[in-house]
């Protein structure tokens, strides 16, 4: 966000095809409270805490755009990254007291991020 507003030329690896996990903080601190109350005890494990949607990494430039009206400067970087093309959270790892679905809003969470 800071080479948008700036307008620093920022780099998409694999030309921009790739696609992320995005998950607002706020909702990250808020299942990571949920998770130290669990309803059930023995409830040790591994959890993939994130929104279980891959959101294309050029998608994410786009909205930031509009809320900042205004065009960034892009440099799109060749494939041989070692950069994973598709990143997401699987929600059977996902804890299970946590309704994640209240809280995906992608534009709405990056309008709360650029306000800050």
């Amino acid at each position: 966000m800071q080479s948008l507003k700036n307008e620093i030329t920022i780099e998409l690896f694999n030309k921009g095809d790739m696609w992320r996990d995005f998950i607002y903080i706020d909702d990250a601190v808020e299942i990571l409270f949920r998770m130290m109350f669990p309803k059930a005890a023995n409830t040790f494990g591994i959890y993939d805490v994130g929104m279980s949607v891959a959101i294309k990494i050029t998608d994410v430039v786009e909205t930031l755009e509009r809320i900042l009206g205004r065009k960034t400067k892009i440099k799109t970087v060749g494939s041989d990254s070692p950069e994973a093309i598709s990143v997401k959270a699987h929600k059977e790892l996902m804890f299970g007291n946590v309704d994640i679905q209240a809280l995906d809003n992608l534009e709405a969470n990056l309008r709360k991020f650029v306000s800050i």
